[in-house]
């Protein structure tokens, strides 16, 4: 018989073995480390041992967490709430994270012998002292965003992220999704998150983590002049290039999955896949975007986002995040209707399931997350616009593009057709495609004024009680904003009508195919009237607020330039030489605003069936 070598367990797990479930050895022959005293003297006759497990991930082998005592747990057992306006201290248990980020506790507990730091002797600290660790903590306007962008120097202990980059640099990246991304890509609610970024929810909170994370990918991807900047930060970033840094963001949100990951969903699981494959999208890396894509998908059918009935039991914060979670997706879903050509893209919704959908039940109520509790909504505040006004003004503009809007004179009141049907006659397909140009044509009007095509605000302007950088902040998001809602009010507009033109080309070619050249002729002052218009677009607007949009919008400036090539004119004609100048102004413009990494694949077949065979043998 051969006999097994048992492994040693001890009778107590260590902290950091506790709160990640793991088997601990400390007290062993094994739990012998050279770095187990952390860098510090040892006093006189004293021995620390640290765990295998915390010897090689270099954490600090401590015994500060208190043992829950079994059977029910008594009542008032925190009579200070940590939420409470109290003008007295409140006091609470600290934990081990805690207390290891927190100098004072630090010397009190590491400095004296290790009998002395026990379950039974957990250390008190004031919950002022522990809302001093965040950076965070000075946020106090309703209207603010972050804007501390270095974490105060008492946040010196371990953290998960830690592999990522330091924690102030990675609070200023959660500060700069704050600040530029959350206008186009809402789906945290603000004053939640600042509490869990304060509190460290990332420490004991594994779905907090990943979206933490998905965030730090999408920020860093979408906007790359950030990543230069947090290369040249104090504590810089040890990556050398965007991809390198998103796909170790996707490493560690796969590390922190079990095999019940997908027994349990919620929404921060759907963000965090959003958010990736947001990341993977902006620097190519379209197939692994496409899986990540239809994982999002996946969770978002299990979440009955679409289903404004299954909202039931939802407080006012899940309700609003959720149904900003269903535009977004619905905007994929737009996307793949009109430029799935290849068709190898699985898609959130079908035509059976909108057309059970009622969209305007699923618009977000229109006020900041400020005003959002658990419980209630406020009102918005009065000449303060919402950045969830720009939201909706965007979901509507992707509704129209494919289906009639809930609203009076647009095309809803005549008899729509499903794609199948009209896929077999070409003259309700027209109808349904002109119906679609109609709506989306005339729907802006009456926009916001900070939100108009072609006029602007003063940076001051509807920003009353607002210190400057909040002004700034919020001005830039407006742009940002008013960029997205142009750009695809224009792209929607140019696919529609590439639509149009190869139907009628379709048709004409059969017996009047002379026809065709003087019809795309009349068809072409409306062509250039679109490109004209995303050019003011583009010039009007600093590039610096065109950035957060990422290839999103690049893509879309480039789909409509594309379509100045096909000018039915002469070279030396004047509307050539026209269309010749404009696409020159795009080719400029996407110079500068393109950043990306590698060559783009998008309309290309990336993949490669290694069952086929290539070639015959000779």
């Amino acid at each position: 018989m051969s006999s097994r070598t048992s492994q040693p367990i001890a009778r107590q797990a260590c902290d950091p073995c506790r709160v990640r479930k793991r088997k601990c050895d400390t007290g062993s022959s094994s739990a012998q480390s050279p770095n187990a005293n952390h860098g510090r003297s040892l006093g006189p006759g004293e021995i620390i041992q640290q765990c295998k497990r915390c010897a090689e991930l270099g954490l600090p082998c401590t015994f500060l967490l208190p043992v829950a005592t079994r059977g029910p747990r008594k009542k008032n057992r925190f009579p200070a709430s940590t939420t409470s306006n109290s003008s007295e201290p409140s006091t609470r248990r600290v934990s081990v994270l805690e207390a290891l980020h927190s100098p004072d506790l630090s010397r009190e507990t590491m400095a004296s012998p290790r009998a002395t730091i026990s379950p039974s002797n957990p250390p008190i600290v004031t919950r002022e002292s522990v809302e001093a660790l965040s950076p965070f903590r000075n946020q106090t306007s309703p209207r603010s965003v972050f804007s501390a962008h270095s974490a105060s120097p008492r946040f010196n202990g371990t953290f998960p992220t830690d592999s990522l980059c330091s924690r102030p640099l990675l609070n200023r990246i959660m500060s700069d999704y704050l600040d530029h991304l959350y206008p186009l890509i809402p789906i945290v609610h603000r004053p939640t998150f600042r509490a869990d970024l304060e509190k460290g929810k990332d420490l004991y909170d594994n779905d907090f983590l990943a979206l933490m994370l998905s965030i730090s990918a999408a920020t860093v991807g979408t906007i790359p002049r950030k990543f230069n900047e947090y290369r040249n930060a104090p504590n810089p970033l040890r990556f050398k290039t965007r991809t390198e840094m998103i796909n170790h963001c996707y490493d560690m949100t796969l590390g922190l999955r079990g095999s019940d990951y997908f027994d349990e969903i919620n929404f921060n699981k759907w963000a965090s896949s959003y958010f990736m494959q947001i990341a993977f999208f902006q620097i190519g890396q379209h197939n692994r975007q496409r899986m990540v894509e239809v994982e999002a998908m996946q969770l978002a059918r299990l979440l009955d986002l679409h289903q404004i009935s299954s909202y039931d039991g939802l407080d006012c914060i899940q309700t609003q995040l959720r149904k900003k979670g269903f535009w977004l997706m619905f905007y994929g879903y737009v996307h793949s209707q009109l430029q799935n050509l290849r068709k190898e893209r699985l898609t959130y919704l079908d035509g059976t399931i909108l057309s059970t959908i009622d969209l305007e039940d699923l618009m977000p109520v229109e006020v900041d997350d400020e005003m959002i509790h658990e419980d209630f909504v406020q009102p918005q505040p009065e000449k303060h616009l919402s950045l969830v006004t720009g939201f909706n003004v965007a979901s509507r503009i992707f509704w129209a593009s494919l289906i009639p809007l809930s609203t009076q004179g647009s095309a809803g009141a005549k008899d729509q057709y499903c794609n199948c049907v009209r896929s077999r006659k070409p003259d309700i397909q027209l109808a349904y495609l002109q119906d679609r140009m109609h709506d989306l044509k005339y729907m802006l009007d009456g926009l916001p004024t900070q939100l108009r095509q072609w006029a602007t605000v003063r940076d001051d302007e509807g920003l009353d009680g607002l210190d400057t950088q909040q002004r700034k902040i919020l001005h830039s998001q407006y742009e940002s904003t008013r960029a997205n809602i142009h750009v695809s009010h224009l792209w929607l507009q140019s696919i529609i009508a590439d639509q149009i033109d190869a139907l009628r080309e379709r048709e004409l070619n059969g017996s009047q195919a002379d026809l065709v050249p003087s019809t795309a002729k009349d068809r072409w002052p409306e062509r250039e009237d679109t490109c004209r218009q995303l050019l003011h677009i583009l010039h009007g607007i600093p590039e610096i607020h065109l950035e957060p949009n990422g290839h999103h919008l690049t893509y879309k400036v480039r789909d409509v330039a594309v379509t100045l090539l096909a000018c039915p004119f002469d070279s030396q004609h004047e509307v050539a030489k026209r269309a010749f100048g404009y696409l020159r102004e795009f080719t400029d413009i996407l110079s500068r605003l393109d950043g990306s990494e590698t060559i783009n694949t998008l309309s290309l077949q990336s993949w490669v069936d290694t069952g086929r065979k290539i070639g015959k043998a000779g």
